[in-house]
């Protein structure tokens, strides 16, 4: 039977689980013993409510008697099983107690031992906090006893040892044992430090260093009776190796104070220790003689200084480069450029020289621009006569911070502007500067006032093309830009003052071409692409650049021009930075060209009037010349001598005193013009015979177009409307007439059917620059067609 065997089952666990005697087992099995016994319990519950409803439900187990049977055996394992329950609970509660007050005392016994254990780490990391101080001092002792008998090779590896004790402390949190460690280290690499400086500055008295005398070739290298040239470099590279052992780690040196325009120099770098050590007596030598109540200390003579630093640059170039830089190499300096490092320490002697008398000077303009201008004279012989990177912390660093470069930007315009006045009120402002030889050879018919102004702005350029900063270099092009503007203005103020044919007002075009030749040779320039790439970088158009440019060079004066722009960038700069400087001088220039042919064209006008008045009678009256005799006798009227003349005086005058390119839309503006007007003046007002057309056509083609001729191999292309009307008077009297007839029909005939193309039809006769209508009005100036019409 199913529920026999499995009661069974359940009281041989309990009677094994009671008779458990051991503690030790009972305290280990505990928490497994609890869990299974409430499970047990939940089970028994279940199976005890299982019995119940079969009980209260005979009739589903079968026959009553069978039922009734079952039921007192069922009755009786149930109360055994609750008196085996009651004893499990009971139990349950003496193990949880025993449990309990368990772990109480042990509790207790794990706190004291706890508690002892972390005296022991205690009394164990203050004897190693003990030895660690005991080492260091040790190491204090060995190193001293090894500068005591002059072991500098012994007493740097005491001192690498120290600093490689610092590198496994590094991470611990004995702040005080660390910082005393540092300190230690530091006091030792000073203390190294001034031995090995005396011994490199033996060495270098025997080579005569510093070479503060005159410029003097022997001592550019050690001399050979002081010491052997060999031993001097065996000594210089034991002791840069030296120096090189017993630098700081990153996080022990102490930063040297500089001051703050220094220190905001980017990527401002301290000179190595050998090189400083090397500039150490020259930086003295310095201080002593422009610091203080010195004669020499003038700040009227910035030249001064830098004409020293210049020349000490000079006299130690060659023993940097054959004696200095290779023991830097044999040391382990493979990193170092000797030369390099040399002319920056000189450059950071002339910074603080500068920061010092920046303030003295800065108000006073005239002080202040000549302090501007040596600087930039001493920039461009460092870089190149000695080679000095441009990129590396210079001069211009501390004449571009916000203050100094804003007071330069002022004084700049300032001295431009009186220069402009002086330029354009100069007596021979308006005359070229060449003879009457070269003068010929300029193509650009430049006189004295836009050399001077060009020279002006080239050199303005060149003042800040090296500056360090792109947001200084972009305020420049901003000054510029109000320059070019301002000397726009001027123009067109002195073109009023003179008439249109004037040398002076000719002039005044010329320098308006020259102008804008120059400023697009400036766009197709590197220097001034990259500038608007920047002005792009930080979305700046050129309408905005005077007035967010001040705010970004107190913002981010540093923003630096990038080293390389690609090709695709190029082709997306839309404009240049003297687009709109170009536009106003082109219109400018457009204005006055277009002002000067209007005035020959209107002379030419009035005189073309009375060339037609006086010819009309003769047009008409002059007869049929029939033999060519007659037609080479004909000359040129005596009525269009005037008009031909003038023009070709004035156009003498546009070549000799106009730029090439000026002149020739000068005179095509002039012919274009008068071909107009002849037809309509000429042409299209009188009626000409057959005599009449030959003289009217001997006088254009055979005296106005070779005047037109001189400045071009086909003037008729000039003067398209005079050579059609000229072709349509003298055709044939047959072709004349099938022409015009030809003309009314498809211009003025409604029954037509399909009327010809007027068009079509004139260009057959290769009449192309006239209209139908204005073929048709030639055609009827014939007076041979007007009597068989």
């Amino acid at each position: 039977m199913d529920v026999k065997i499995k009661n069974q089952t359940i009281a041989e666990f309990l009677n094994s689980l009671l008779d458990v005697n051991s503690n030790d087992h009972l305290i280990n099995t505990a928490k497994v013993s609890l869990n299974t016994c409430e499970g047990l319990a939940n089970s028994l519950k279940v199976y005890k409510n299982t019995l119940e409803d079969s009980a209260d439900n005979p009739e589903k187990n079968g026959e009553a008697t069978k039922a009734s049977g079952e039921r007192k055996r069922e009755e009786f394992s149930e109360e055994k099983l609750k008196d085996q329950l009651e004893q499990i609970e009971t139990s349950m509660s003496s193990l949880a107690r025993d449990v309990t007050s368990h772990m109480e005392s042990e509790d207790t016994s794990l706190t004291k031992l706890e508690t002892l254990v972390t005296k022991c780490v205690q009394i164990e990391s203050c004897q190693s906090y003990l030895r660690c101080i005991d080492h260091i001092e040790h190491l204090s002792c060995s190193l001293q006893s090894a500068i005591l008998v002059d072991s500098n090779v012994k007493a740097i590896d005491c001192y690498q040892e120290m600093v490689s004790l610092f590198e496994k402390l590094r991470g611990s949190t004995c702040k005080n044992l660390l910082e005393y460690l540092k300190n230690t280290i530091r006091f030792w690499s000073a203390t190294l430090k001034e031995r090995l400086n005396k011994e490199l500055s033996s060495v270098m008295k025997s080579m005569e260093w510093p070479f503060v005398a005159a410029l003097s070739s022997q001592k550019a290298k050690p001399s050979a009776t002081s010491s052997e040239p060999a031993a001097i470099k065996s000594n210089l590279t034991r002791i840069f190796h030296q120096l090189l052992s017993i630098r700081l780690p990153s996080d022990i040196a102490e930063q040297v104070l500089l001051h703050p325009m220094i220190a905001s120099i980017p990527n401002y770098k301290q000179p190595i220790e050998p090189i400083a050590m090397l500039v150490e007596p020259l930086k003295k030598r310095f201080q002593y003689h422009f610091y203080g109540n010195k004669p020499t200390n003038n700040i009227e003579k910035p030249e001064w200084f830098f004409t020293q630093l210049l020349t000490w640059a000079k006299a130690h170039a060659d023993c940097i480069t054959t004696v200095i830089q290779p023991a830097l190499w044999d040391a382990g300096y493979d990193f170092v450029n000797g030369h390099i490092e040399f002319l920056r320490s000189l450059h950071t002697i002339a910074m603080e020289k500068l920061i010092t008398c920046v303030p003295d000077i800065m108000y006073d303009e005239h002080l202040y621009s000549h302090l501007i201008r040596e600087t930039l004279s001493f920039h461009s012989d460092m870089c190149t006569a000695h080679d000095y990177p441009p990129d590396e912390p210079t001069c211009l660093h501390i004449l571009t911070a916000e203050e100094t470069f804003k007071k330069w930007i002022i004084i700049e315009k300032k001295f431009a502007q009186e220069k402009m006045d002086t330029i354009t009120s100069s007596p021979t402002a308006w005359t070229s500067q060449f003879n009457a030889e070269l003068e010929d050879d300029d193509q650009f018919k430049a006189v004295e006032c836009a050399e001077s102004f060009i020279t002006l702005l080239t050199t303005i350029t060149e003042r800040y093309e090296h500056l360090p900063y792109a947001v200084c270099q972009l305020m420049f092009v901003c000054m510029k830009q109000e320059l070019l503007e301002d000397f726009r203005v001027r123009l067109v103020q002195l073109r009023k003052e003179f008439s249109t044919t004037s040398a002076p007002y000719l002039a005044i075009l010329n320098t308006s071409r020259y102008i804008v030749s120059f400023l697009k040779e400036w766009t197709e320039r590197p220097f001034f692409i990259k500038l608007q790439y920047q002005a792009r970088l930080l979305s700046l158009d050129n309408s905005q650049l005077s007035t967010l440019l001040p705010t970004l060079l107190s913002r981010d004066a540093s923003y630096q021009l990038p080293s390389s722009i690609d090709v695709d960038d190029i082709e997306d700069l839309e404009c240049t930075l003297f687009n709109t400087s170009i536009a106003n001088i082109s219109s400018l220039e457009d204005e006055m060209l277009k002002s000067l042919a209007h005035h020959v064209t209107t002379d030419l006008k009035a005189k073309l009037r009375t060339y037609a008045d006086n010819s009309q009678s003769m047009w008409t009256a002059l007869s049929h010349l029939k033999h060519k005799e007659e037609q080479h006798m004909v000359t040129l009227s005596a009525t269009a001598c005037d008009f031909i003349i003038y023009l070709e005086s004035s156009l003498v005058l546009g070549f000799e005193a106009l730029q090439q390119q000026l002149f020739t839309q000068f005179w095509q503006q002039v012919v274009q013009e008068l071909d107009r007007l002849i037809f309509h003046l000429v042409i299209a007002e009188n009626h000409f015979s057959e005599g009449g057309v030959v003289q009217f056509k001997f006088d254009m083609t055979r005296n106005l177009f070779p005047v037109v001729g001189r400045y071009t191999s086909k003037p008729e292309n000039f003067l398209k409307m005079v050579k059609e009307s000229c072709h349509l008077l003298s055709m044939q009297l047959g072709d004349a007439l099938l022409l015009k007839s030809a003309l009314a029909d498809s211009l003025h005939s409604l029954n037509s059917k399909t009327p010809q193309d007027p068009i079509a039809t004139i260009q057959e006769q290769n009449v192309f620059k006239l209209d139908p209508e204005e073929a048709e009005l030639v055609l009827s100036r014939r007076t041979d067609l007007l009597r068989n019409y």
